[in-house]
């Protein structure tokens, strides 16, 4: 089967300004190979697995109901006041640490509005990913981590499946996609390299399903 092309996206936003301390030692288990996303249930959009092609488990993603978090949108500065945080729950010896989060903060307030995700492991930040939305509304926001790799996420369909690619300098770092045409629950095949820790792949599945299926 011919492999899918993916191409960058030419169009650039400026970059909201970023403070990130220098980055902790990484410490994994697991050295990248493929693995799974799978929704926890049908009628759950809120709850994700990650596990491996034989089905044992990974992590566990959970994040709190969407338009619950919205409702304290008034209430919220520009830069200063994170919506409530998502959780990732490592299975045992999966990686240096057990828990970790993701923070996001809106950067405007804008009718779309762009965002900023942070991966934690305990108090230090491990990663940055930013979803930004150009001026025209017809067109689909750019999305990048920008820490601790900078890599832009390339949309475009195959066959009718979502397919997503990692960008870095124009050369494709690894691929999201769905691998069945249909499924009951939602379910993505995930391969990036070695190089990237395994959180920090997960962060960058969790880009890819707040695009694909929020």
């Amino acid at each position: 089967m011919a492999q899918a092309m993916c191409f960058s996206v030419g169009a650039q936003w400026l970059r909201h300004s970023i403070h990130l301390p220098t980055q902790p030692q990484w410490i994994t288990s697991v050295e990248g190979f493929m693995f799974l996303v799978r929704q926890r249930s049908a009628l759950n959009g809120f709850h994700y697995h990650f596990l491996t092609t034989e089905d044992q488990p990974i992590a566990a993603l959970e994040w709190p109901n969407f338009a619950d978090s919205l409702k304290s949108l008034a209430q919220m500065g520009h830069e200063t006041s994170p919506l409530e945080d998502l959780h990732i729950r490592m299975a045992p010896g999966r990686a240096a640490s057990a828990d970790y989060r993701i923070s996001h903060v809106f950067l405007n307030r804008e009718r779309r509005k762009d965002v900023r995700f942070t991966l934690h492991q305990g108090g230090a930040p491990l990663a940055i990913g930013e979803v930004l939305f150009p001026p025209q509304r017809l067109q689909r926001p750019r999305i990048e981590v920008v820490s601790p790799l900078n890599a832009t996420l390339v949309r475009h369909r195959t066959m009718g499946r979502l397919s997503y690619c990692w960008e870095r300098d124009g050369r494709t770092l690894g691929t999201i996609e769905e691998p069945k045409w249909l499924t009951m629950k939602r379910e993505l095949s995930v391969n990036l390299p070695s190089t990237i820790p395994l959180p920090v792949q997960i962060f960058m599945s969790f880009l890819v399903i707040n695009d694909a299926f929020r």
